[in-house]
């Protein structure tokens, strides 16, 4: 037996050395493999050679830790599993990404940004813990926002794989039991990939926060003392603030958290009526916490609208499925829908991203039907694991119905990020529902079968789990990476836009980078559907001319994700070949067309009658939701301050009412959340964005384009576009408004949509006036003729 143990030592010395540099080739080659643009998949373009030297490290962590040596050896193991999980958490930053996230996140980078240059304060925001820690860790390292934001998610990410053993540990306080704990930690579950991410989403980040706080409440919870006094100490201490830093980093979680505490607290006080209420009858109160805790949500949460409309939102919804009828998660159908579309097998991506889920979740739920039969084995387990597991199991009686009032109506795609929490639950219970089994076969001459099996068992839960960490073409996405070349071709095009004509992009336009650049707002267009995109009809589609903004993203989304179910090759290789599309600049990630429109051209030669409808304006809906982002992260509460001096111009349609602490559940084929919903369609009275010849600068905002009801002279200044405006002879100093005439002054205004070459304001001509490219395509492109 003693020759057996030191063969087995040197054994897995030997494989710890060789896993250990295994790991560190992987480290070395992928930072020397950095990302030269966006990449579709993060797993496809990361060299062969990187998941190789990770792969084996994880083998011969499993390996030895199946091994069982003594000592040091098997801690070292998890260690290193634990290390190669988080090269994978941590490859975007250690293959030199600008940045991660796409949709939300973008508009998180914005509100970071905002925090860090002082232009905004960290009290406009519900939810600015993350926000306030990238400007922290800005400051610190002199790392980018964009990367600081990357490190932020990392390294929670890092806590949630640490703190999950640790919490197990508490609970089963067995070698053993940790060790299955790391690995259910590696398997990284709370990502759903549907509503909670590796990237800068706050909900996720708070969820990766939650086992910290467990970690505390159970270290609070085994202490014996009873009585209120008993509840302030340095532990309860530390619990309250872990409770205050999930709600500043996502309220929703807290609000989760908060559920948690308060049915603890209630068991306790009747654990003499409960089944399994013997199980914490001498624990410690958790009234304290919970009061302080609950006290300090209510003060917070309540100066911001949104927790108001949030509430009122399900409580309609709920409402509206009991006594009027209603659909159950509206957001799974539109999923499916669009999978099938693809020709996406939904119950193949199902068993993709939720098998390994599954399973623990089966694991878990027999563990609590177990607790709430009073019939947790009390001989063989340990005190704080009966406590532990018989609070889940009551608690889940109230979060259960909680998180399924999100299963229905208008909040439905909110329920998937009530997954991704209740999956950190999950882990903790169904590691030690593991454990229980493992104790009870693993004696007797069958010991290293079993071990065997387990090893194996671990290695295929790890390779489907952490094939679907990150989104990719595996599960019918992308992955969210965001290039420096995107970025800064935004960047560009901010910088010389001036209203003259709106902004598109392919399912979405323009206002995530707008918020991610905290540029000034640009007018912009729903995008064009793919039938204008696949019959050359860019031009016809719209009333006035446009830009049009196609980065690779887009086209690697488009083509390789969703296999051009909207739009296709073809309609990208055509883009260029259309009369009167004209390409403004391109970086290689970012291009920029400006369309010319027909349609405007023909109303220019005729005159318009003033009442053409804006062929793309909003019809006051929104999908609000998006497949690939997080939250609808623009709203009232939070909206990004304009930069002082920016003038908005007063056409810009008006955002919903949609609170930005939602939204991640769009349908799977709408990258973004929809665009501005609430259009004007036409030139109606003072407030039209309809195209026709305007005769002449507009009055208090521009020229209506559609011609108002007043054909008077305006006298103020005009802002060419759209607009709420009077056309008619303009004497003031406005831009030259739709179908204005071709006068030239020194003043250097910027000729309008449909306007002629005016380099400035009018002084009444009335013009049916040429094709312009205004300031930004004057800028940039200048005479050059369509391509």
């Amino acid at each position: 037996m003693k020759y057996e143990d030191t063969t087995r030592r040197r054994r897995s010395k030997l494989l710890l050395i060789v896993g250990f540099l295994a790991l560190a080739f992987a480290i070395v080659r992928a930072h020397f493999a950095p990302a030269q643009g966006y990449e579709l998949s993060i797993y496809g373009a990361t060299p062969i050679t990187v998941w190789l030297g990770m792969a084996i490290a994880l083998v011969v962590a499993v390996g030895v830790t199946a091994l069982r040596p003594k000592g040091w050896l098997v801690p070292t193991a998890l260690v290193l599993a634990i290390l190669a999980v988080a090269l994978l958490i941590f490859m975007p930053t250690v293959r030199g990404y600008y940045g991660y996230g796409q949709a939300d996140a973008l508009t998180h980078l914005g509100w970071a940004r905002g925090i860090v240059s002082g232009e905004m304060g960290a009290m406009d925001i519900f939810y600015p813990g993350g926000h306030s820690a990238v400007g922290l860790i800005t400051a610190i390292t002199g790392l980018t926002v964009p990367k600081s934001m990357m490190l932020f998610v990392q390294l929670l990410s890092l806590g949630f794989l640490v703190f999950v053993p640790l919490t197990v540990r508490m609970l089963v306080d067995d070698l053993a039991g940790t060790a299955i704990a790391v690995f259910a930690a590696c398997l990284f579950m709370p990502v759903t990939n549907i509503s909670t991410y590796l990237d800068f989403h706050p909900y996720s980040l708070a969820t990766f926060f939650f086992p910290v706080v467990l970690f505390l409440l159970f270290e609070y919870l085994s202490r014996r003392s009873r009585g209120l006094a008993n509840g302030f100490t340095a532990t309860g201490f530390l619990l309250f603030l872990s409770a205050v830093a999930s709600i500043v980093i996502h309220g929703q979680v807290a609000l989760n958290v908060l559920i948690l505490f308060g049915t603890i607290a209630l068991v306790q006080k009747f654990h003499g009526i409960l089944p399994g209420g013997s199980a914490f009858a001498e624990a410690r109160s958790l009234v304290a916490p919970t009061v302080l805790f609950a006290g300090f949500y209510v003060l917070w949460a309540s100066r911001y609208e949104i927790v108001y409309r949030m509430f009122g939102r399900v409580y309609d919804s709920v409402y509206r499925y009991i006594f009027i009828g209603g659909e159950t998660c509206e957001t799974c159908g539109n999923r499916a829908a669009s999978a099938s579309d693809a020709g996406v097998n939904v119950i193949e991506l199902f068993m993709k991203l939720f098998f390994v889920k599954s399973v623990f979740v089966a694991l878990a739920a027999i563990l609590v039907l177990v607790a709430l039969a009073g019939r947790l084995d009390d001989g063989t387990g340990s005190s704080e694991r009966n406590e532990a597991v018989t609070y889940f199991a009551y608690s889940g009686l109230v979060l259960g119905p909680f998180f399924l009032a999100h299963f229905v109506g208008s909040v439905s795609r909110y329920f998937f990020r009530h997954v991704g929490f209740a999956m950190v639950i999950a882990t903790i219970l169904g590691a030690v529902m593991l454990h229980s089994f493992y104790r009870a076969v693993s004696t007797g001459q069958y010991e290293r079968t079993i071990r065997v099996v387990a090893a194996i068992a671990i290695l295929g839960g790890l390779l489907l789990s952490l094939l679907v960490v990150f989104p990719s073409p595996y599960v019918s996405l992308t992955t969210n990476g965001v290039s420096e070349q995107m970025s800064d071709g935004y960047e560009t095009g901010f910088q010389y836009d001036n209203n003259e004509a709106r902004w598109t992009g392919l399912r979405s336009g323009p206002e995530r980078y707008e918020d991610a650049l905290r540029a000034p707002h640009v007018l912009k267009y729903d995008a064009p559907s793919n039938q204008n995109f696949t019959d050359n009809e860019l031009t016809s589609y719209a009333g006035r001319p446009y830009y049009l903004v196609i980065t690779e993203y887009d086209q690697k989304k488009e083509v390789g994700a969703y296999e051009e179910v909207r739009y296709t090759q073809e309609g990208f290789d055509s883009i260029e070949e259309e009369a009167g599309i004209s390409r403004v600049m391109s970086n290689g990630e970012f291009t920029l067309y400006y369309v010319d429109s027909d349609q405007q051209a023909q109303q220019n030669t005729d005159g318009g009658d003033g009442d053409t409808d804006d062929a793309a304006g909003d019809d006051g809906s929104s999908d609000e939701g998006e497949a690939d982002g997080g939250e609808d992260a623009a709203s009232d509460p939070t909206a990004t301050p304009e930069p002082e001096g920016t003038p908005i111009p007063e056409v810009t349609p008006e955002q919903t009412d949609a609170p930005n602490d939602g939204g991640d559940d769009g349908e799977a084929d709408d990258g973004e959340t929809a665009d501005d919903t609430t259009g004007d369609d036409g030139a109606d009275t003072g407030d039209g964005t309809g195209d026709g010849a305007g005769a002449g600068d507009g009055t208090d905002g521009g020229a209506g384009d559609g011609g108002g009801t007043d054909d008077g002279a305006g006298t103020d200044d005009g802002t060419a576009g759209d607009g709420s405006g009077d056309d008619g002879a303009g004497t003031g100093d406005g831009d030259a408004g739709a179908g204005g005439g071709a006068d030239n002054t020194t003043d250097g205004g910027d000729a309008g949509t449909g306007g002629g070459t005016t380099d400035g304001p009018t002084t009444g001509g009335n013009g049916t006036g040429g094709n312009t490219t205004g300031s930004l395509a004057d800028a940039l492109l200048g005479a050059r003729s369509p391509v």
